[in-house]
């Protein structure tokens, strides 16, 4: 019995320029941070390259603004 073997075609991150690695699933995802603003704790959603969003008072709902846009949340610690 053979085996297939499995070439992966990833770019290596060391490969990749800072430019390209921030825009990476900028169309894709949206990571939501526990964070402050003004004092008061939020949940921020930022773009893949970091930009910010928007902010909602608990993550469910920050879950549901990116889950509206079409892109997939994902926790950022």
């Amino acid at each position: 019995m053979t085996e297939d073997i499995i070439v992966s075609r990833t770019t290596p991150a060391s490969a990749m320029s800072a430019k390209a690695f921030a825009h990476w699933g900028l169309n894709k995802i949206a990571y939501i941070k526990q964070t402050e603003l003004n004092g008061t704790p939020v949940y921020a959603v930022h773009a893949a390259n970091g930009e910010p969003l928007a902010a909602a008072p608990a993550r469910d709902l920050a879950a549901a603004l990116v889950l509206q846009n079409e892109l997939t949340p994902v926790d950022a610690h």
